[in-house]
């Protein structure tokens, strides 16, 4: 703890494309899992990191499995999980060298060991731990449900926000349809227009005045 092994913050991703299953591939903690994931978020992949889970080589064979996903690099976040057991089915846990593992992975870690009593120091070296490993699948993965229900809500409010910003625009196209009607542009074209014949008219008849004049002076 002072070392500071306990104390990970690493962000779980919300949407995860690929998650890591750290598991026995026997028994039904893998199927659990699977379910879990699939009935709420069925577009993630999961990676099967197979593992002994119980006995004296279970840590080693535990560490080399987050050593192997954090080589892959492919996994936004990594799951270990293991069924329920006895306090001695679960020492390896516990183990130091596992401790450290989860401590220094890159990617994220939540586990999922034993049942709700059951507590471990790899659960306090990860990210988040949850009471099974169902759990443990559920705190992974976003309920695809309830993004559905979000989106259609979003969904809804773009369209009502569209259809008050395509209101207000007719209101406007309606207002300014009424002030040219009003002011009916076509009737102040015509009268420019004969202004603009009249003003010619006597501009002409001056010129040919002025022009009359010199002429009979020089004459």
């Amino acid at each position: 703890a002072q070392e500071g092994v306990f104390d990970n913050m690493r962000e779980i991703p919300l949407y995860p494309e690929n998650i890591g299953v750290i598991t026995s591939e026997q028994g039904a903690v893998l199927h659990d899992v699977q379910s879990a994931i699939n009935r709420r978020f069925p577009i993630s992949n999961i990676l099967l990191y197979p593992s002994i889970v119980q006995g004296d080589s279970a840590s080693k064979n535990l560490v080399k499995q987050i050593q192997k996903a954090n080589k892959d690099n492919i996994s936004n976040v990594i799951l270990i999980v293991r069924g329920g057991g006895s306090f001695f089915d679960l020492m390896p846990f516990n183990d130091e060298t596992l401790i450290r593992a989860i401590s220094n992975s890159r990617i994220p870690v939540v586990t999922g060991i034993g049942h709700e009593p059951d507590i471990t120091l790899a659960d306090y070296a990860s990210d988040s731990n949850q009471e099974t490993p169902t759990a443990a699948a559920i705190k992974a993965v976003p309920d695809s449900q309830t993004l559905k229900q979000d989106l259609l809500h979003i969904d809804n409010s773009m369209d009502k926000a569209m259809q008050n910003i395509i209101s207000l625009i007719k209101n406007k196209v309606k207002n300014i349809d009424i002030i040219i009607k009003t002011k009916n542009p076509i009737n102040i074209i015509k009268s420019l227009h004969n202004s603009f014949s009249e003003n010619q008219f006597y501009l002409n008849k001056s010129i040919n005045n002025k022009v009359n004049t010199q002429q009979n002076i020089l004459n």
